[in-house]
């Protein structure tokens, strides 16, 4: 599970190129309690709002600080499930909490209005990927490179993945393993340099 504080953005979700006004208008002491109620009507459980924001000393998050990140991800537990909602789409935190309070919502209308199995389908799309989605894989294999590669060849094999990922319509866990590969090789070529 995700720590509160600092965010932990989702492996594998695109970051917003720029955030906009909400209309939502929503105070944040109450965009987090309406943010708490849509996850208890949902029955989710060992929640984590993952914010930005430093929490108070009963873990609750400050509502007097606006951080200049005002994404917010949301992990929690569902039918035995980590699942993982994250907006950042917003130019306020309250907003993309509220975004995904409404989120949370909708959905739920779905099983309302008769299609239980429908919301089931949709919330399996937002099952939290493994923190490492390339555990035990050899990055070099990952990234198509011979061991050892210059960090360059590890930028150029990196983006043309990404790119061939893109346009196969790949799901998200292609897009975290040949992240994960990419940060690996990195982080082997920065710890042989320092030797």
């Amino acid at each position: 599970m995700a720590d509160a504080y600092p965010l932990q953005w989702p492996d594998g979700w695109p970051r917003a190129k720029r955030t906009r006004a909400a209309k939502f208008k929503t105070p944040t002491g109450k965009a987090a309690t309406l943010l708490s109620a849509e996850l208890g009507r949902l029955g989710a459980s060992h929640v984590v709002v993952s914010t930005n924001v430093p929490l108070k000393a009963d873990g609750t998050i400050r509502m007097d600080r606006e951080p200049l990140d005002p994404g917010v991800a949301v992990y929690f537990n569902r039918d035995g499930q980590q699942m993982v909602l994250a907006c950042d789409q917003y130019e306020d935190l309250r907003d993309n909490m509220m975004a995904v309070a409404k989120t949370i919502e909708a959905m739920r209308g779905i099983e309302r209005w008769g299609a239980g199995e429908l919301m089931d389908r949709a919330f399996s799309g937002f099952k939290a990927l493994p923190a490492v989605a390339s555990a035990g894989e050899d990055c070099w294999k990952v990234l198509n490179l011979p061991p050892m590669s210059d960090s360059r060849m590890v930028t150029l094999s990196h983006r043309d993945m990404l790119r061939k990922l893109h346009a196969d319509g790949s799901p998200s866990e292609a897009f975290a393993r040949v992240n994960v590969a990419r940060d690996d090789a990195l982080k082997a070529l920065a710890a042989a340099a320092t030797i």
